[in-house]
């Protein structure tokens, strides 16, 4: 039993280790895949009448924390995450867009939350839960 344990142990330790950094393009690449599969409650999010919608980034967290990218004019956004421990999605709208200057104050408190916590596992190197 203590092996097991010792081995559970150094294999979630030994994980962390390859915790990266989430650079832009990746990041692009999550939220196109993120639209495309169909999650966001439409494919048509970023294909409309055999037509591409334009995917960019509208915000990026100083720290590279997390991206977030508008489809179109008003038709939804994604936040993706900008680090591999945590979930690649962070959250999504099927509609409206995302400004980081407009957003309501618990969203700013949560989203700032996420940031330093992902800025404490890079300075300390463990793991987010």
């Amino acid at each position: 039993m203590k092996k097991a344990f010792l081995f559970l142990v150094c294999v979630v330790f030994s994980l962390e280790n390859y915790a990266d950094i989430i650079g832009l393009e990746q990041a692009r690449q999550r939220a196109v895949a993120f639209f495309a599969d169909g999650r966001a409650n439409s494919p048509s999010r970023v294909r409309n009448n055999n037509k591409e919608k334009e995917l960019y980034l509208e915000f990026v967290e100083p720290s590279s924390a997390y991206y977030a990218f508008n489809v179109g004019e008003d038709e939804g956004f994604v936040l993706v995450s900008g680090d591999d421990m945590t979930a690649p999605i962070l959250g999504y709208a099927d509609s409206g867009s995302f400004h980081a200057e407009a957003l309501a104050p618990a969203m700013k408190t949560m989203l700032d939350n996420f940031a330093r916590r992902v800025q404490q596992r890079r300075a300390n190197d463990i793991g987010i839960s």
